[in-house]
């Protein structure tokens, strides 16, 4: 890899720990949270979920960076990836309680960018087993992949491990209190999966 890529694949970085930063994240955390308590209103709770939306393109932006550099047709798409497993964990932690509102699904295709229908989660759900205690216990692809470049770019795999961590509590958060119902099972599979992270993240 020459100079330049190496500069511009590390600006890309910086780009979006920039946008992942922990302070932000947390102010978002809280905001949600007072959210799910019935402490916040629709337009604040809208200001809430646009931020969460553009932290999640500021990383979307970064797979699709990396795809460019990387031109193997035999080798997978980071963006592919980090799309499969944000929804994946979306519709995770929307099904903890048994129950997939659409207001849920409206809200994961408004954070990914995605359109699927109804039906079309459900089916993924059943079919990929995203209900299920297996699921929980896996660490996503991109997440792997995605701190391995950042330990590549500048050596801050922990930190920015850390940050991808809260943009997953963050977005699950979202997700399980979009309902107006911060379901108890919802919180603990969202608890166990955010530990899980800590734990490999421990591991870098």
């Amino acid at each position: 890899m020459s100079a330049k890529e190496a500069m511009r694949k590390k600006e890309a970085l910086e780009a979006s720990k920039d946008c992942l930063r922990k302070e932000r994240i947390m102010g978002f955390f809280r905001d949600l949270l007072r959210k799910a308590n019935g402490q916040t209103n629709d337009a604040e709770m809208q200001r809430i979920l646009e931020k969460l939306r553009i932290q999640i393109e500021m990383l979307q932006s970064f797979a699709l960076a990396m795809d460019a550099e990387n031109d193997s047709d035999d080798d997978i798409s980071l963006f592919v990836c980090l799309q499969l497993d944000l929804l994946s964990f979306a519709l995770h932690i929307a099904s903890s309680d048994n129950v997939l509102e659409q207001s849920e699904v409206n809200a994961i295709n408004a954070f990914l960018g995605s359109d699927f229908s109804y039906s079309e989660c459900k089916s993924l759900i059943e079919e990929g087993g995203l209900g299920s205690a297996v699921f929980n216990s896996t660490i996503p692809t991109s997440f792997k992949l995605l701190t391995e470049f950042a330990k590549y770019a500048d050596g801050d795999a922990k930190g920015f491990a850390a940050s991808l961590i809260y943009t997953y509590k963050v977005l699950g958060t979202a997700i399980a209190a979009v309902d107006g119902d911060f379901d108890a099972r919802e919180k603990q599979n969202l608890d166990s999966y955010i530990s899980r992270l800590e734990q490999y993240a421990e591991r870098i």
